[in-house]
Order: C-alpha cells, then structure tokens, then sequence
C-alpha cells in the first residue's frame, strides 16, 4: 500500500462503525437483521445530494436486469444497492477496509448478497479483466485519485464494448486553495481536486465518447 493510500485509509476509518450504525438503528424501531434499504434514511451515501443524487444519476444510465455494474470508491454501499434495485449485479471496490466489512454487513441484513458484493481494492490499480462490465460508476471519489488518466484507461479496459463510466465528483471550477481538512481529504498531500477539462481530456484520450 503506497504511503498516500495509507493516509487515505486512515482518513476514512473511524473503528466501530458498523457497531455505532446498528445501535442508531436500533434505537430509532429498525430490525436490524431485516433491513430495507429505506432503513438507512441516507447514511450509507457520502456524496453531495446523498440518495436523490444517486438516484437522479441511475435513471440517466439506462440500467437493466442481468447488467454487472462496477462502483469504485462504494463507501457502505449505498449506491452500489441503489443501483442492484434496477436488476443489476454490482460489485463495489473500497480503499478502507471497515467500509468494505460495513458494505457486505449491511448487505445481507437486507437480503441482498446475491447481487451485491465489496471488496477492499485501490482504484489506481484496478484488477478485473478486459470486458468485465457493463457500466462503472465513481461518486466522490476522483478527488482522492491522483493518477485520472491511468485510472481511466484501466476502467475503459474492464468496460465491455459500448459500456458506460459515469462520473460524479468534486472539480475546481475556480481560483483559489482548498482549506483543508475536507470530507474527502484531512490534508493536500491527499487531494487531487482537478477540473472538468482535465477530467475531459484525459476520458478521451482513455478511448471514451462524453
């Protein structure tokens, strides 16, 4: 694990969360061994605009029953179910551990192991085979990504051909320095907050039609 990957991990770990997010949901009438996904009200989505964003983005991608989506960075999984409730089959992949154990928890409580899984993976070296999925999805997480364009290029490999990759990140759209900590990054030396034309340019030169 590369020393930013360590910092990121870091970061993002809290240690006991999946023991703290039951007993809220406990407390607040749930089952938690009978979860739906409603249950969550949302916490299980880190993203600007949380559900209804994921869910504005899913009905742009044309999602089908039997379709193997990828979501890199899928954090407790949110989107990845979201995503699993039009039919797909998902696989999420997450730089921190505790969100990948949480991920595959939550999972099962709701019954839906069978069309969802997470495993802990770096997304600046993914391993999937050429032509592994469908569509690839990326939700807040580019700006914790240095290297865009070999990330690009290894996600238009793992596509199937016409395969989509959708996108929703934080980009610079102006002058000025971040003020750190973040949500995504407690320092500069994890952030790479890049703009829409970077991102543009290097999905072309990956291969992909915007």
């Amino acid at each position: 694990m590369t020393n930013i990957a360590g910092r990121l991990t870091e970061h993002y770990t809290r240690g006991g969360l999946e023991a703290a997010l039951l007993a809220a949901l406990a407390a607040a009438g749930k089952d938690v061994e009978r979860l739906v996904p409603g249950d969550l009200m949302g916490a299980d989505e880190f993203h600007v605009g949380g559900a209804a964003a994921t869910k504005a983005l899913a009905a742009q991608l044309g999602l089908k029953p039997g379709m193997a989506v990828l979501d890199i960075g899928s954090g407790l999984g949110g989107p990845a179910r979201q995503m699993a409730g039009f039919g797909c089959r998902v696989t999420g992949i997450d730089l921190t551990p505790e969100y990948v154990e949480v991920a595959n928890s939550l999972t099962r409580r709701m019954g839906m192991s069978a069309q969802v899984t997470f495993q802990q993976a770096n997304a600046d070296r993914l391993e999937f085979a050429n032509g592994s999925f469908d569509g690839v999805t990326m939700l807040h997480v580019g700006m914790n990504v240095a290297e865009k364009a070999a990330l690009f290029r290894a996600v238009h490999s793992a596509l199937r051909p016409g395969g989509f990759f959708a996108i929703y990140d934080v980009m610079r759209v102006g002058e000025g320095e971040i003020a750190f900590p973040t949500p995504w990054s407690a320092e500069a030396g994890t952030s790479f907050v890049e703009t829409p034309t970077l991102y543009r340019t290097a999905l072309a030169a990956a291969g992909f039609g915007i």
